[in-house]
């Protein structure tokens, strides 16, 4: 019974079944005395990623870190625990900070290519690839925005001084961000 919960939290997190459905269905398994601990942490962790979808950040960082906390105590610290920033990772994007998810799956990846766990590392690189490249994205719009701005405060100064933009920031703007 105990491992069926951990199936029914991946067919909640997954399937077709409302959020809200979905977390009451999951908080019911870790609210019915639950006896083996690594179900336990395992549940948390899908339902931290379930109120991330939710929107509702803090609590899923939380009980993000209950789970990795619990599954860390149970020396899990090898492959389960490492692969359980997958959907640390997963909170993070969902809250619109790929850094944040990058960071928070970057070191468990670089573990498991270490213990060679290439069970769990075409999904841990999955995320790692989306963090990172959301992120790239995310400051490369920040570039042209800091570019745009310093364009435009130069013109202006340029033009109270009547002189022209110095051939360094000509060259540098013609830069594709």
């Amino acid at each position: 019974v105990t491992r069926s919960a951990l199936g029914l939290a991946f067919n909640a997190l997954y399937g077709p079944m409302p959020v809200q459905q979905a977390i009451a269905q999951c908080e019911e398994f870790l609210n019915n005395e639950q006896r083996d601990r690594q179900v336990q942490g395992l549940v948390l962790c899908k339902l931290a990623q379930l109120r991330a979808m939710n929107g509702d950040f803090a609590q899923a960082r939380t009980t993000y870190h209950q789970a990795r906390a619990l599954l860390d105590d149970l020396c899990q610290t090898t492959m389960r625990a490492a692969f359980s920033s997958y959907d640390l990772g997963m909170v993070e994007l969902l809250a619109g900070d790929p850094a944040a998810a990058e960071l928070a799956v970057r070191a468990d990846y670089d573990a498991l290519v270490q213990l060679g766990a290439t069970y769990l590392l075409s999904s841990m690189g999955a995320i790692l690839a989306r963090a990172v490249r959301a992120h790239v994205v995310q400051r490369a719009a920040e570039v042209r925005l800091i570019r745009v701005e310093d364009e435009r405060r130069l013109a202006v100064v340029s033009a109270r001084r009547g002189q022209r933009v110095p051939r360094w920031r000509q060259t540098f703007s013609s830069f594709p961000v």
